[in-house]
């Protein structure tokens, strides 16, 4: 090592250390972690509330809720005009918002193809 490489080395450990002088210690580092977990887990009790429900709110158009049913997009407007379903919901420009994941459950039953398991199935346990 030449004498300037040792003095480099002297003069950026200084550098690194002067943060320690301007009054930073490891006490105040341990308040400021200790300040952090806080924050963290009181975004962690937000977020994840134990009360709380997550909600799916993906929205099918006409066509998929027809293959999802098992039925033409006809037959499905005809039984809306008939009143045997709920007509779709408008937005503010009058355009069809599509059929939530309930309403097709709900032609699925006014068809009666809602499936169902039979008594000896197990139960699929699906994590999302």
């Amino acid at each position: 090592m030449t004498e300037d490489t040792v003095m480099d080395e002297v003069k950026l450990a200084d550098e690194s250390t002067q943060w320690y002088t301007a009054g930073v210690g490891l006490d105040q580092i341990r308040v400021l972690e200790e300040q952090s977990y806080r924050v963290i887990e009181r975004l962690r009790e937000t977020a994840f509330a134990p009360d709380g429900q997550k909600e799916l709110r993906i929205r099918f158009s006409i066509t998929q809720a027809a293959a999802m049913v098992g039925r033409t997009t006809v037959t499905i407007r005809e039984a809306e005009k008939a009143g045997r379903l709920p007509e779709q919901e408008k937005d503010a420009r009058g355009r069809r918002k599509g059929y939530t994941l309930e309403q097709v459950n709900l032609m699925r039953r006014e068809f009666g193809t809602l499936s169902r398991r039979a008594d000896g199935d197990e139960p699929v346990v699906l994590a999302v």
